[in-house]
């Protein structure tokens, strides 16, 4: 494919990633797992455009019936992180952290992957637990946005 594919395979085998590979989409597939569950992450490679793309992808679609919560919950939380969005298809449910980079003209190593890579999974991480909470209607987005807001402040103190 290119020289950026080849430089985030590069990275993903010297930190023992397993992955498969479509070249066609100019994708890497693989997986992370925490909270005792696995999620699925997906590098998108744009050598056209210089661009390395990261999702996590949240393991269970949102039902019909909670889209719309879970879409003010990613709203509420995507105005306040700095780095990356949720995003949800409202076809099928999937919810997905997406962090990127471009990297033209840029020298990049192992740390600007790991910043991708580390934003991205500690993200969903913190945000998990919320999301599925209001995707399964036990909590509204306003009130498990507040509970981030203030679990986040606690831990600043």
């Amino acid at each position: 494919m290119g020289i950026i594919l080849d430089r985030v395979k590069g990275f993903l085998e010297a930190d023992g990633w397993s992955y498969e590979e479509d070249e066609e989409r100019g994708a890497l597939f693989s997986a992370v797992s925490f909270d005792d569950t696995d999620f699925a992450v997906i590098f998108g490679i744009r050598d056209e455009v210089q661009l390395i793309l990261f999702y996590v992808i949240n393991p269970e679609p949102v039902p019909v019936e909670g889209r719309l919560a879970v879409a003010e919950f990613m709203s509420r939380a995507n105005y306040q992180i700095n780095i990356g969005n949720f995003e949800m298809d409202f076809e099928d449910g999937e919810v997905r952290y997406r962090t990127s980079v471009d990297v033209e003209g840029v020298e990049w190593g192992e740390q600007l992957f790991q910043n991708l890579v580390g934003t991205g999974v500690r993200t969903m991480q913190g945000y998990h637990e919320a999301l599925q909470a209001v995707a399964s209607g036990s909590m509204s987005a306003a009130d498990a946005h507040q509970a981030l807001v203030e679990g986040m402040a606690a831990a600043v103190e």
